[in-house]
């Protein structure tokens, strides 16, 4: 019996996860250090040469003897690419033999972080004290820094005995200090712009740990509780074309899987308040709350629920899902944009939404910037099936009349093309006895131009700052 070469996937007792103080804590670092990173290169930029640094660029050169030459220049080649990479490479191929998709992302990381270096590089273009090149920030210290902290990391997440953690830290940290002070003393760097390496450094690293930490159960590390195995729902689902094209999903969520998800729901707390003018309640509060799915603000959940939502999330936002929808709704979507679906692309965005007493919506088609809007109903039992979306053959008149009523009942949902004038959709004001509304909404937006895919992120990065952190 041979033994397979194929790169193994530890269990998932193997690999350590972050609890949700570390990960906090980790994110607050990260952020101080990257504003850090950023002030400071205004400060260089816009400020002219700083007096701090020509006073300790005076003091190392003062310091420099022959003696010195040769072991100062011998450890500055160790933060130099032509050292980081093949140490890089090294350290990918040992832990691809345990683990070849977290192999994959170290290494992409390391790419990342020398391609984000000759960007500041660039963008800052801060001259060296000997002229050549751009001086901000050292890219030596940056990339010294990165290495350091994710090998740290690394080692944890696999487990190794405290002690060498201890032993290979200490080691780091010299090292860093060491390629630090090498570069003032051979004049390519002033002391300004060590500290930019060292803040972007740690910053990218504690990013790259906190990206790895979010999809460990995309690499094997957390079992998936089962998935929802909704693009095999909406392939077996017929359309409905009247009043308009959509199609009511039902079992959405696996029997056995669906008490779990209602038990996993995050408390209110965690939910921002949407502040639309038909959710507003007579004492200012608002009757819906919005709990957005993307990894970034689940890693912030309770490690039961984290472990519960990412894999979750991922098919909420997988391609296979977006294709099953695209192509029930072929024909609609091809008329709206004048092509065929293999040439669309969405932007998806999940949320957990949560109603209570008072909230309404009239009749109303949602915003062009959408593509598809899908909403997966999560009561507790049939009690709340009055409680259903209304799709409305118009907005006024006799049109507005014309009603079909989607029931809010366990494990049902209903999806619709966003079309002008076509998909209206409204929402009966709901009473305080009719208890909290659980429901998961899947937005698709568009995603035509390149201004689109760039606008959509930023959103995403703004809604994890003023939102996410929050909570």
């Amino acid at each position: 019996m041979h033994a397979s070469a194929t790169p193994v996937t530890p269990p998932a007792a193997e690999l350590q996860q972050l609890s949700l103080r570390q990960r906090r804590a980790m994110i607050a670092t990260a952020i101080v250090a990257a504003a850090g990173f950023v002030a400071l290169a205004l400060v260089v930029r816009m400020g002219g040469p700083i007096a701090l640094d020509s006073d300790i660029q005076r003091y190392v050169q003062a310091q420099r003897s022959a003696a010195y030459e040769a072991p100062v220049r011998a450890i500055t080649h160790v933060g130099s690419g032509w050292f980081l990479m093949p140490a890089t490479m090294l350290g990918c191929a040992i832990v691809g033999l345990r683990h070849r998709r977290l192999a994959m992302a170290f290494a992409v990381s390391a790419l990342g972080t020398f391609a984000i270096m000759g960007l500041a590089k660039a963008v800052v273009g801060r001259p060296r004290p000997n002229v050549w090149g751009y001086a901000y920030p050292s890219g030596h210290v940056l990339g010294v820094v990165v290495f350091s902290a994710v090998l740290i990391y690394a080692l944890w997440l696999f487990r190794v005995p405290q002690r060498v953690r201890i032993t290979v830290t200490s080691i780091a940290v010299v090292v860093v200090a060491a390629v630090a002070l090498s570069r003032l003393y051979v004049k390519s760097h002033w002391f300004t712009d060590l500290l930019g390496g060292l803040a972007a450094g740690l910053a990218i690293a504690l990013t790259v740990a906190l990206v790895i930490d979010g999809r460990l159960s995309r690499l094997g590390a957390r079992p998936s509780p089962g998935g929802l195995d909704l693009a095999r729902r909406v392939e077996s689902t017929e359309l409905t074309t009247k009043p308009f094209d959509h199609v009511y999903l039902r079992d959405v969520v696996p029997p056995s899987l669906y008490p779990t998800l209602l038990e996993r729901l995050p408390a209110t707390s965690r939910y921002r308040e949407l502040r639309h003018r038909d959710a507003l309640r007579p004492d200012g509060t608002s009757a819906r709350r919005k709990f957005y799915l993307f990894p970034e603000h689940v890693m912030l959940l309770p490690a039961e629920q984290r472990a519960f939502w990412l894999p979750i999330a991922r098919e909420l936002r997988s391609r296979d899902v977006q294709d099953a929808f695209k192509r029930r709704f072929r024909t609609a979507l091809e008329r709206r944009f004048g092509r065929p679906i293999d040439k669309l692309s969405f932007y998806p965005v999940p949320t957990l939404l949560r109603d209570f007493g008072g909230y309404r919506i009239g009749i109303h088609g949602d915003s062009m910037s959408k593509a598809m809007t899908v909403q997966l109903y999560l009561p507790p039992d049939d009690s709340q099936a009055h409680l259903g979306t209304r799709l409305h053959e118009g907005r006024n008149g006799d049109g507005a009349a014309r009603v079909v009523r989607l029931a809010f009942l366990p494990a049902t949902g209903y999806a619709f093309p966003v079309i002008r004038h076509e998909s209206w959709h409204s929402v009966a004001q709901t009473a305080e006895s009719d208890g909290v509304r659980n429901s998961l909404m899947l937005s698709y937006y568009v995603q035509d131009r390149a201004s689109d895919w760039i606008v959509e992120r930023l959103k995403r990065v703004w809604l994890f700052l003023i939102y996410g952190l929050r909570r």
